[in-house]
Parts: structure tokens; C-alpha cells; sequence
């Protein structure tokens, strides 16, 4: 009857001697400053999406992420205009992106699936990305023809850490 007693007190006694966790503090890759989205709906499932959003870019992976925005649309459905982008320095003055680095180009799955060809991507190449900065965009997404007619239909991905 001795032996389970003196067990139970060696387990006790393993706790104080084990080392200290070692604490780490979390810090995020990115801060989503501002992400304001208004759907308007029309009765015939057309809808106009009016984004604002705002990032700050902490670390090297988070500018590497965001340095360049993508944004894939349907242009026989939807299309896309960009009517601001931008960097915020660290220092705080506003660097607009220029027109030659707001792209539209063909998105890559149409290449491989031709019954995809009209799938385009507006591609926003964001100037001066560094860790620390902001960037920040404008854009208004509107589906003249909707996916389902007479329906309205939308679809929102959201990342979490890489």
C-alpha cells in the first residue's frame, strides 16, 4: 500500500521542476485598419458592392501578401473600377498609385479552361510597400447580369494566416 503514495508523490513533485513555458507575444502580419462594404440590391439581383479598405502592413510577409492587390471578376457579369489606391508612408504623406499600375488582366484559370475566357483580374500594384506602411483602396464592384436571374448572389472569402 506504500508504493501508490509514494507514487502520487512523485508525480506531485514533477511540476516545480519541469522549466517555465516560454511565453511569446503574438504579433499580427497585418492590421485591418478599415473594411467598409455597402451592397446595394436591386429587385432583378443586380448590385453595386462600394469597398473602402485599409491594411497596415507590420512584417516582410504581410507586404509581400498585400504589395499586390487582385481582384477577379466576370466582365460578362460584373465589373470592377478602382477610384482610389494608395500608400500611407510611415512618415504619413500619401503616395496615389498610378494609373499604369492599376492592370487588368486575364485570369490565369481562363487559360486553362477556356470556357472561362471572359474571367478577368484588376490587379493594383501598390508602390513604396515596406513593413510599417498603409495601404488603401476604393473600389466599386457592379453585377450588371446576376449568376441566378432575378436572384441576388454574392461570395466573400476571408484569409487567415499563412
Amino acid at each position: 500500500m506504500k508504493r501508490p503514495s509514494l507514487l502520487l508523490l512523485a508525480v506531485l513533485a514533477l511540476p516545480c521542476c519541469a522549466p517555465a513555458a516560454e511565453t511569446r507575444t503574438f504579433a499580427p502580419s497585418l492590421t485591418i485598419l478599415r473594411d467598409d462594404m455597402v451592397y446595394t440590391v436591386a429587385r432583378d439581383g443586380t448590385y453595386t458592392l462600394d469597398e473602402a479598405e485599409q491594411v497596415r502592413l507590420n512584417t516582410p510577409s504581410a507586404v509581400q501578401q498585400r504589395g499586390q492587390l487582385l481582384l477577379p471578376y466576370t466582365s460578362g457579369l460584373e465589373d470592377v473600377k478602382v477610384l482610389e489606391a494608395y500608400v500611407i508612408a510611415k512618415d504619413g504623406h500619401r503616395i496615389d498609385v498610378p494609373a499604369d499600375r492599376i492592370l487588368t488582366q486575364q485570369n490565369p484559370v481562363s487559360t486553362i479552361a477556356p470556357t472561362f475566357g471572359d474571367m478577368k483580374v484588376r490587379a493594383i500594384v501598390f508602390p513604396s510597400v515596406e513593413p510599417g506602411v498603409t495601404v488603401g483602396y476604393h473600389v466599386v464592384k457592379t453585377v450588371h447580369t446576376p449568376l441566378f436571374a432575378g436572384q441576388f448572389s454574392m461570395e466573400e472569402a476571408f484569409e487567415i494566416g499563412r
